[in-house]
């Protein structure tokens, strides 16, 4: 006979009772006997339930449900000693959100939120059963990948980057008539489906659940249409005052560092050994990791890095003939474009590159600095010759097309590896030391300083040379100097700007050069 335990009206099993012998049915004091054992069952089995519902809660991250940190250090720590036990390889993946601060700072901490959901689902979802992937503190996740190759944790990795990178969110804005403004954040699946992960409620905390319920259904049945048919028009990224319905692209991507036990220890060089024999082995498995991350953001972001690769490979010499062949194709494709944004764009590099060595960067960052300056505009490639060689001043619909050159740069230099290093300061040049600038709104120093240093330059010689969108700026050169002055600490990073003006001379030198860039 089956008994249900039952506790505050919920069934949470089954007691099953054999009677023994062929004595007659159950006595009144048989039932009773049962009911109280099948009362107390049911309090244990609630007390079993909750205990492992509180125990699962004190491993997992509150937002995104996978493990958190502190679990993950425990099953590092016992996966590494059952790897030296048995001579098998184990590997470490440091997952970072590149300018994860910006889309919180732009769209908002609950979007933020919803990214770092997504990111954990991809992760989640590209491991194999028995690996772990955790929260490791703000933006950054950590996997531990059980056996399995070198080459075939970094064809995962490269998995979980490309899965990342294709998530198709949106930031969208609608304006009603009455000039208010509501923002939603929605998500196109694999499947062509739209859905939405924010809305934009209007109904009051004190109504009731089935009124929010009514306004979600009215959005996604009204917007959703309107969505999907400005997506199919391509109609996304166009900022207007006159634009009821604005679509913000996301483009979210990921850096990994990755570091393989034991393939990674026998490769440390004596000095590397020196410096961390102290640590632990997991420890120091996650340093590596987090070693090749560091160095794979340094080099562009959205990219993988073994730390094997940044021990012998030497990326932070990137091949300079590789470099010299990818930068003489970009370039002759922006002069094939225009001839004034490729003259432009040298006389940048130059004084970009000089500027930062009498800032006095390393050798490095002027190399790079320069690079970046002389790849500054080349996403205007993708700008129509009806706007980019416009006689006259641009419609807000014009420069709002035009504003994307920084972010289309960066997207292009993606493609070329031995350009990575310049994607910082292709992408944010256009940033403003108050934060007002674009694409991502960055202030201060957040700025990276090949950006702050280019933003200078770049606006010296488009105010001392005629730009056809900007005809009836005078090209004076002491208004030029006027100008640059005046927006330190506005637009300009005020430190760069002395700097500029110590060395102005030797600047307007470079500037004034009459020769072509020097391919290597």
């Amino acid at each position: 006979t089956a008994f249900p335990l039952i506790h505050d009206g919920a069934v949470l099993g089954v007691l099953a009772v054999t009677r023994s012998g062929r004595s007659a049915a159950y006595t009144k004091s048989d039932m009773q006997l049962v009911q109280e054992a099948t009362n107390q069952l049911a309090i244990a089995l609630l007390k079993g339930q909750l205990y492992s519902a509180i125990k699962e809660l004190a491993v997992r991250d509150g937002l995104t449900h996978s493990y958190n940190r502190s679990y993950f250090q425990n099953a590092l720590q016992d996966e590494m000693a059952k790897a030296k036990r048995l001579e098998y390889r184990m590997s470490v993946l440091m997952v970072d959100v590149d300018y994860f601060k910006s889309f919180n700072d732009a769209y908002g901490h609950l979007v933020g939120d919803e990214i770092l959901k997504r990111i954990a689902r991809v992760l989640e979802t590209s491991v194999h059963s028995g690996d772990v992937v955790a929260r490791f503190g703000g933006e950054e996740f950590v996997c531990l990948i059980k056996g399995g190759s070198t080459g075939a944790t970094m064809d995962l990795a490269q998995k979980m980057r490309a899965r990342v990178q294709s998530l198709a969110l949106y930031a969208v804005h609608i304006r009603s008539a009455s000039g208010n403004i509501r923002h939603m954040l929605v998500e196109r699946e694999p499947d062509g489906n739209l859905h939405c992960l924010l809305f934009p409620l209007m109904t009051a905390a004190h109504e009731s659940a089935e009124t929010a319920a009514v306004e979600r259904d009215w959005i996604e049945s009204i917007w959703l249409k309107k969505i999907e048919k400005d997506l199919a028009a391509k109609k996304v990224g166009l900022v207007s005052p006159q634009r009821k319905l604005q679509i913000e692209p996301l483009e979210i991507t990921v850096s990994i560092g990755v570091s393989t036990y034991p393939d990674d220890f026998s490769r440390k060089s004596a000095s590397s050994r020196r410096l961390e024999s102290a640590a632990e082995d997991q420890d120091l498995l996650l340093y590596m990791a987090d070693k090749a991350l560091y160095k794979a953001k340094k080099l562009g972001r959205n990219r993988v890095l073994t730390y094997d690769e940044v021990q012998h490979i030497g990326l932070a010499e990137p091949n300079r003939v590789l470099e010299g062949e990818a930068l003489r194709e970009l370039l002759t494709l922006l002069r094939r474009k225009d001839e004034d944004t490729y003259a432009h764009s040298l006389r940048v590099g130059r004084m970009a590159e000089l500027l930062a060595k009498k800032a006095g960067l390393d050798a490095d960052m002027q190399h790079i600095t320069g690079l970046a300056g002389y790849l500054h505009d080349v996403g205007k490639t993708f700008i129509a010759d009806t706007i980019l060689k416009k006689d006259g001043l641009l419609t807000p619909e014009e420069y709002a097309m035009m504003k994307t050159h920084a972010a289309k740069g960066a997207e292009l230099l993606n493609k070329y590896p031995p350009l990575h290093a310049a994607i910082n300061g292709v992408r944010h040049h256009h940033e403003r030391w108050e934060g007002n600038g674009y694409p991502e709104g960055l202030e201060g120093e957040r700025i990276p300083i090949e950006a702050r240093i280019i933003a200078i330059v770049d606006s010296y010689d488009a105010i001392t040379r005629s730009r056809p969108y900007h005809p009836q700026k005078p090209t004076d050169v002491a208004y030029a100097q006027d100008e640059i002055r005046k927006n330190a600490q506005i637009m300009y990073d005020p430190r760069l700007v002395d700097h500029f003006f110590a060395h102005y001379d030797a600047l307007v030198g470079v500037q004034t050069m009459d020769q072509d860039i020097e391919f290597h």
